[in-house]
């Protein structure tokens, strides 16, 4: 879909009433994406994984939607991302544990408003 945009860093489409489903193909060739936002929309369905596959991604910004499924497990071991923002969605699973999950530059992780299940560390 973004065809030849090899050098596309960043990628919003905050706020607009998009529903349906994020095509998986979407991201193919944007691999200098810096920064994903389709937050405040109403995109339903699961999450791509060709998202835990773009190796400069720091913000993922996907939060206040209808997405469901799992997290895919490539997200969680993104060595440049910096902010994750899935709150306010239908997703379900496990987040990882501390073994599994690798994410170096992470400031700021938003999961609130899910489905997730599991334990979690108090400290």
């Amino acid at each position: 879909m973004l065809h030849n945009m090899h050098t596309l860093k960043e990628f919003s489409l905050a706020k607009n009433g998009l529903t349906g489903h994020i095509p998986p193909f979407l991201f193919n060739d944007t691999q200098s994406l810096i920064v994903i936002s389709l937050r405040n929309n109403s995109l339903s369905g699961a999450i791509p994984l060709a998202l835990g596959a773009l190796p400069l991604l720091e913000a993922l910004y996907l939060g206040t939607n209808y997405l469901s499924g799992t997290v895919p497990l490539t997200i969680y071991n993104m060595s440049r991302l910096r902010l994750v923002d899935l709150i306010d969605n239908n997703l379900t699973g496990s987040i990882p544990n501390n073994q599994s999950f690798s994410l170096p530059q992470l400031r700021f992780l938003f999961l609130y408003e899910n489905n997730f299940v599991g334990q979690h560390a108090n400290t």
